[in-house]
Parts: structure tokens; sequence; C-alpha cells
């Protein structure tokens, strides 16, 4: 169980290589690998220890210590772990620099945990492992599926890894909170080379963990009644569609959700999909910083009022008769602060394998259209549709 981090979203194609490798190197007749809703990171026993963390970091400062001027300028506007990776690829000689200039934040942390205790036992600290290390297993991985896997191979080419893809189809279930794979009855991996090490009548009525299912009263069925169902996303709360089209709320506020009055996006901590953000007139300073502070303390999920209701009059909103399956604003694509938004899917809001103007297939809805809203090459292959607009009449030929 996790509490949904980006290194533990089930849903991303890297957490579910990382559990396909411990799938196989374990020999497992089944894992399961589940992360909790937002804001429920309570309920997962591995987040129970945090409170014991924080207090070891109390009164600590932490700085690491500065690298030579062409690095620390590389490094300077790096604001996400994965900025840092990448330069670290393509620099020579950051990340050799950069670890030596965090090690010693690492030797403090780390000494300050193994100094607390839970339920009188010492923390252990582990060392993280080096991509000789993860390599190593992939390599396993590899053997079975017959394909080459990197430690640096990115999400596009990981989708194009034919065997892959077809392990976690005949092996695999994958929603929104749930990855799990089981051994299946067909291949030579699990017939042979690790067959179920379960009794035979105990693997068979071994069935995937379902999804809640609501029944007629709106109440969630008991797990007996569904268990050995196929079962998906149906009923995730954030999936629903709201009865009105419209909540009082986005009544009240229609006047202020026009283009020209989007001053900033906020990402969904369920879906990723940017959502605008909207004010009747420039943000001031005490603005910038609250909505500075609702991003750090907050989790903001589509369908949610943006400020919390004690704070008064706040004068930013976002539109809240929305939910997860609601499609990426027309205003993020027509907002004047699109010279620092990344373009995104207009249906997931990936901002990864986006179709060039120069496909084919966008070239040719040019040619129809004055407007092409960006779709990647996921939403296309399963059937969705680029958003136009601006339909071009052009003149009919003139018969001689």
């Amino acid at each position: 169980m996790t509490d949904g981090g980006p290194d533990h979203r089930v849903t991303f194609e890297t957490v579910k290589l990382s559990l396909v490798q411990l799938f196989i190197q374990l020999d497992l007749d089944m894992l399961i690998a589940l992360r909790t809703s937002p804001n429920h990171s309570w309920m997962n026993p591995a987040e129970r220890c945090m409170s014991i963390l924080n207090l070891a970091l109390q009164h600590v400062a932490l700085a690491r210590k500065e690298v030579n001027s062409t690095y620390e300028n590389a490094v300077k506007h790096k604001s996400t772990l994965s900025a840092v990776r990448n330069l670290a690829n393509i620099k020579t000689g950051f990340r050799e620099a950069f670890a030596e200039s965090v090690g010693s934040v690492i030797e403090l942390v780390s000494s300050r945990f193994k100094r607390m205790k839970l339920k009188n036992e010492n923390l252990e600290v582990y060392t993280g492992m080096s991509d000789e290390d993860i390599q190593s297993s992939l390599d396993v991985v590899s053997q079975v599926l017959n394909s080459v896997l990197t430690v640096d191979m990115p999400i596009t080419e990981l989708r194009k890894v034919k065997n892959l893809q077809t392990f976690l189809m005949d092996h695999g279930k994958s929603s929104h909170y749930l990855f799990q794979l089981k051994k299946c009855n067909n291949c030579a991996y699990c017939t042979v080379i690790h067959p179920p090490r379960l009794q035979m009548d105990e693997f068979q009525n071994l069935h995937f963990l379902p999804n809640p299912v609501a029944g007629e009263d709106g109440h969630y069925l008991p797990f007996s009644e569904v268990y050995g169902q196929n079962t998906d996303d149906t009923y995730m709360p954030s999936a629903q569609v709201q009865e009105t089209p419209a909540t009082v709320n986005d009544r009240r506020n229609r006047e202020v959700f026009k283009t020209q009055k989007v001053r900033d996006v906020v990402v969904c901590e369920e879906c990723l999909k940017p959502r605008c953000i909207y004010s009747d007139k420039k943000l001031t300073r005490e603005q910038e910083e609250l909505l500075l502070r609702l991003k750090e303390d907050h989790s903001y999920t589509c369908g949610d009022s943006l400020v919390p209701e004690d704070v008064e009059d706040p004068g930013i909103f976002v539109r809240e008769a929305i939910n997860c399956t609601t499609e990426v604003e027309t205003s993020y694509f027509s907002t004047s602060l699109k010279h620092y938004l990344p373009p995104v899917c207009v249906h997931c809001g990936s901002v990864d394998n986006l179709l060039e103007d120069t496909d084919p297939y966008i070239s040719s809805l040019y040619e129809q259209y004055s407007i092409v809203r960006p779709i990647c090459e996921n939403c296309k292959s399963i059937g969705r549709d680029a958003r136009t607009w601006g339909k071009k009449f052009l003149p009919k030929k003139s018969r001689r």
C-alpha cells in the first residue's frame, strides 16, 4: 500500500515495471499494489512512522554544500527531482558533483533517523540502490520477457516494448487506485518455469481485488458480493458526473470564468489535469501568497473549492461543476499565460507524447479547422479525437 506519491502512483508505467520486477524476482503468485485516496495516508501502515520522523527533524537546519558556479547555475532553476536527474544525464560531471553536494545532508538526516524508535525498536536506514543494482534486477525481467529494458528507458519506449505490454495484459489488471498481477494458466513462465506455489484449487479461487461498486441504495456493496466480479472505476467519487451542470458557486461566479481572467492553474491530485484559476482583477500580492500556500499545503481534486471556507472573500476561483473525466478547459489553451503554460492533451492533461503539427492526422485537421487542441498518442490510440474549432469554409471549385 502506498500514499500515491510520484514514485508510487500505480498508473505510471515506471511504477508498473518496478512491480513486475518485484512479482518476478520474488516468484509471487499474486501481487496487489493499492494506493490510498487523497488525504487518507493515515490508512497506510508504512506512513505511520512519519510523525516520528518529523520529530527527528525538529530544530535541524539542512543545506547542501555548494558546487562550482557552472553546476550551480545549471541546477538553479531545476525545481523537481526529474529535472535534476535529466541534468545529470546530459551534463558531464554533474552527477558526481551533486552527489557530493548533498552527501552531508543525507548523512545528517540518516544519523537523526537512526536515533528514533518505533515500538522500542530502532529505525533502520537503507542506502538507495545504484543504477547498476537496478539494472541487474531489470536484467532478470528482461530474460523472462525476452526484451531489452534499461534504467533510463523513457515512458514512450516502455509502451513500445511489446512483450512487456503483453505480459501486463495477460497477467495484470490496472485501475486508478489499483495495480494487480496474477500468474496465468497459459504462458511458459507461469506453467513451466515458475508454476503457482499455492495448491491449484486455492490458486483457482484467487481473484483480483475488486473496485468498490455502489448498490441501489447508494452505499458500496459488501466485499463478498463483488469478489470475483469484473469491476472498474465507474463508481470512483472523482469520476462521478454531477447531476446538475453547474453548481450554485459556478453560477454566481460565471462572469469571472472568462479566458482573459485566467491568472494561474492548479493541478488535480487525482487526474493530474491542470484547472484554471480565475480572478476578476490581476492578483494582488496577498492573493499570490495565498495561492502559493494553498498549492504547497493543500491537495486539490477536480470539483473541490480552491480556497477553504474560512477564508473570507479570497477573490480567486476554480470551476466546481467538473470532475476528473472533464476535459481540460478551453481557457487553458487560450489564456494569455500560455507563454509559460506547457501544452497538454485536451483529454488526459498529459504533457508527454503529444502529436506534432506535422503528424498526418493533425495536419489534415488544420486543413479543415483553424484551431486544433493538443492530443497525446495514448488518447488517440484508444479512439479519442482531437478537439477542433473554427471550421474553414473553402470556396467551391467553379465548374467549367
